[in-house]
């Protein structure tokens, strides 16, 4: 059975800089996880951009920052109906109120890449 999973990323699709190559690694890591099957990885943006280097089918717009019945309703039912199960979290801090949501939701894997760089 194909693992499904989904990418939320709190900027927009295609952004460039650091993330892209982060984008196209999360999404092979996806397909391969999902047993080559590309339409079982998902990716939620804030925004969606026309060209996109690899195009993942399944992409829809989500607004992680700003988090309120409506969008988080929206994202558990999301999750319910495609019956995603693994959750990655891009730059989220693992005390967002969308972990709880999610929980409860039935998600059994929350992943959150916490890509920040430390300075001294």
């Amino acid at each position: 059975m194909p693992f499904r999973s989904l990418v939320v990323i709190h900027v927009s699709a295609n952004a460039g800089y650091a993330i892209q190559p982060l984008e196209y690694i999360f999404y092979e890591v996806g397909v391969e996880l999902a047993g080559g099957e590309a339409r079982y990885v998902h990716f939620a943006y804030p925004s969606l951009s026309e060209s996109h280097q690899y195009a993942p089918v399944n992409r829809f717009v989500f607004e992680s920052k700003h988090i309120d019945a409506k969008n988080s309703g929206f994202l558990a039912k999301y999750v319910n109906v495609n019956k995603i199960d693994l959750r990655v979290f891009f730059d989220m801090q693992p005390v967002s109120p969308l972990y709880r949501l999610l929980r409860k939701a039935g998600a059994s894997t929350i992943l959150s890449y916490w890509g920040r760089q430390f300075l001294r």
